[in-house]
This record gives C-alpha cells, structure tokens and sequence, in this order.
C-alpha cells in the first residue's frame, strides 16, 4: 500500500536474489507492496496475476518464452498499462539508454540510493508525486508559540517537515519553534508552519495531528537530515535477509 493509502505493486524482476530482495525490503519500506521474480516462471505468473503498477527490471534477466523480458511486456497489450524501469550497472548506461527506445518508461543505475528509488516509483505511480521520501517515526517533538510550549511526539519525517501526533492541532498557518530529539550532537532546531491539521473523530480511522513544514532549512542541515532518514530506510538490510 502506498503512502496514499491505496495498494500499488512493485515487481522485482531480478536473478541476483541478494538484490532483488535489498529492493524489495525498500520499496516496501516506502509503503508499496514488493514481489520478486528471480526467473522467467515466477515473471510470467506475477506479471499475470498482478498487474503490476511497475516492474523494475534488471538486464540481467533471461529471455522469456524466447523473448527479452522488457519486449516480452511490451508485444502484449493487455500489460499497457505497467510502467517499466530497466536496471542496470553504470558499466551498461548505453544499454540502458536504449531501452528506452523500446519502451522502457524509465532506467536506473544499481546501486541506487533510497532517496532517487523512492523519486522514481513515486514519479511514475502517483497523480502527485512526492519529491522526498517520509519514514514512520516515534521521537519527542517540542513546540513552541509565543504563548505555549507543548512536548509531543513526531510519528512521520520527511527532509521538508513533520507529522505530530496530537488531538489538538494548531490551525493552519500557525508559526512554531520545533525542536526534534534526533541523534545528533545539537538539537535538531527549526522554525516550522502548520501546512494542515487533521482533527480526531469516531468516523475516522485516521490519525490527528498536524504536518509541520519546515522554514527556511539551512542546506547543510537539510543534507544532514537526508542522509539520517536514507541511513533510517536503509538500516539493517542484510540482517532482514538473514532471517
């Protein structure tokens, strides 16, 4: 399921079962539903059965029912509708470039960061894509107006803001100090602007709370919190795949 709250599939097409699988934990960290095809029997049943939104597809993969994988999707109209990004080294941009040429909507280079993955899926998925990744959280938020300081706690951070958690949201356009208990060396310090709030009731299974966008973020501090929340979506992959 997206992070809009609607099921999307992504197919790993990929016979390097190690890569296929790291892929798949991201995309699924970003909220989509992965599978992994490592040959050409679990390709033709997934893409199939699934229909999936897209198929990320390495030029590794052998030739199915004696066609190349991307020409096999693309001689049958009822698989129209699924984007396609052919993947690859750098070593193989130039077959990567022409892929494009048959087809393909789109390439990319592995290994692939999480920040450039979660662009492109969402790019190619979404009427309105985002352009940075959010990650589910739990760290202590402190607001402050200038008459009230409130200790809260932030449940989705993005590079460009936060969602915290409260059944008293301030109104939209409110200005607050925000301080975040990140793992740094200094408090995580910003002014921020209340972009929505999303206010409790029995009829919603939502949660309330208002998003947070963040003002005028240095571009050193907004590097720092990139790589914090890629370091986040990308933690402990090899020991999800040794279990």
């Amino acid at each position: 399921m997206s992070a809009r709250g609607i099921p999307r599939n992504i197919l790993i097409a990929d016979n390097d079962r190690v890569r296929a699988y790291k892929l798949a934990v991201l995309v699924n960290r970003f909220g989509y539903n992965a599978h992994v095809a490592a040959g050409g029997a679990d390709f033709i049943r997934l893409v199939g059965g699934l229909l999936p939104n897209v198929v990320i597809l390495a030029q590794s993969m052998p030739p199915i029912e004696g066609k190349a994988p991307l020409k096999y999707l693309r001689s049958n109209t009822s698989f129209d509708s699924i984007k396609v990004v052919t993947m690859s080294g750098s070593a193989d941009l130039a077959r990567l470039k022409a892929t494009l040429k048959q087809k393909a909507n789109a390439y990319m280079i592995y290994p692939v960061g999480p920040t450039n993955l979660f662009k492109l899926l969402d790019k190619l998925i979404e009427k309105s894509p985002r352009s940075v990744p959010r990650v589910r959280v739990m760290i202590r938020a402190t607001l402050r107006t200038p008459k009230q300081k409130r200790d809260l706690f932030a449940t989705s951070l993005s590079e460009k803001g936060v969602f915290v958690h409260t059944v008293k949201p301030y109104p939209k356009g409110t200005r607050v100090k925000l301080v975040l208990d990140l793992p740094a060396k200094k408090p995580f310090e910003v002014w921020g602007e209340v972009l929505y709030a999303v206010k409790s009731g029995k009829a919603k299974m939502i949660e309330p709370g208002m998003a947070v966008g963040f003002i005028k973020l240095p571009a050193q501090v907004r590097k720092g919190l990139r790589a914090f929340i890629e370091d986040f979506i990308s933690s402990e992959l090899d020991e999800e795949l040794s279990i």
